[in-house]
């Protein structure tokens, strides 16, 4: 595997970009040594929203979004 964002490419362009994303899972009849599968961003275009913006629990680390905090002291007596 290689990341696109240190091979150069420009995530702009969004035919590259399919073409990339065809020819690299249909094409894997490479040997493992000389494979090369791409990974990060394939197309980005600016002022559009990302997946991720669309989803609130992913801007909030996980461990932070509880409301309130568990009280985990009825499992530890249980165990004891």
């Amino acid at each position: 595997m290689y990341k696109l964002e240190e091979s150069g490419w420009d995530p702009s362009d969004k035919v590259k970009a399919f073409d990339l994303s065809l020819s690299t899972f249909h094409e894997l009849t490479c040997t493992p040594e000389s494979c090369r599968v791409p990974i990060g961003v394939f197309y980005k275009e600016d002022g559009r929203p990302t997946y991720e913006d669309g989803l609130p629990a992913a801007q909030i680390a996980g461990f932070r979004r509880a409301e309130t905090p568990r009280d985990v002291t009825p499992l530890f007596d249980a165990l004891s």
